[in-house]
């Protein structure tokens, strides 16, 4: 357990705190979010200001995949290239260790920060329309922002992170994640869910599958593969 919480804090100092990449998307977010946030007035209606706390709970996971995809990169297969991922693994630390180690800080960091972006847009709207969006939330929103959010955010991070371990392309993860995207789009499209609990199943559902995914996956890495992975 010591293992784990040594390299969970090694990822999110050195991929979060002391990453100037991240600051700078962090910047970038905030300039594109601005026009969409200081265009809400306090005179829309309750209800779209609802929806609008539900998504805002939702953003989490979203916000993190962006700041967690270009860190994954570098935390799995750069390192795992360059010999890191080897080096480590030959001090007593097993795969499972590095994998959640690693998994642990990637999602912990990406969730706080896209918790501090959602909380500066927050106090914009409180400052620009005095409109505090926490106000409208409801258990479905407090599920999403507080658990599921989370949950997501690692069964995503650790998916990838398996991916990026077993194949030599980093490429190939990419292609997925672009399929999953695509077809979560489709689906909600197809779907066009009016209620608050079918967003929470679907979310549940893709969880579900994702955590399945990542068990059979398992099977198949072991320390052999992942080092012949980066020759």
């Amino acid at each position: 357990m010591n293992k784990i919480f040594v390299l969970c804090l090694k990822e999110l100092n050195e991929h979060f705190i002391h990453n100037k990449r991240i600051i700078i998307s962090f910047l970038i977010l905030i300039f594109a979010f601005s026009p969409i946030v200081f265009g809400i007035s306090s005179q829309d209606n309750p209800i779209i200001l609802k929806i609008l706390a539900l998504i805002f709970s939702l953003m989490p996971v979203q916000l993190g995949i962006i700041f967690a995809l270009p860190v994954m990169i570098e935390s799995f297969y750069r390192e795992k290239i360059n010999g890191s991922i080897e080096y480590m693994l030959g001090y007593n630390l097993s795969l499972k260790e590095l994998w959640l180690g690693k998994t642990l800080g990637l999602t912990i960091g990406s969730y706080l920060i896209s918790v501090l972006l959602i909380l500066i847009f927050n106090i914009a709207l409180l400052y620009k329309s005095n409109i505090l969006i926490l106000q409208y939330f409801g258990i479905f929103a407090y599920l999403n922002l507080l658990i599921l959010s989370p949950i997501a955010l690692f069964s995503v991070i650790g998916f990838f992170s398996m991916l990026y371990m077993l194949f030599r392309n980093y490429q190939i993860p990419h292609y997925i994640l672009f399929a999953l995207v695509f077809s979560s789009f489709f689906l909600i499209s197809k779907l066009k869910p009016r209620s608050p609990m079918v967003f929470e199943i679907i979310l549940i559902c893709g969880i579900a599958i994702l955590i399945t995914v990542s068990f059979i996956i398992a099977h198949f890495i072991t320390r052999e593969r992942v080092i012949l992975s980066a020759d």
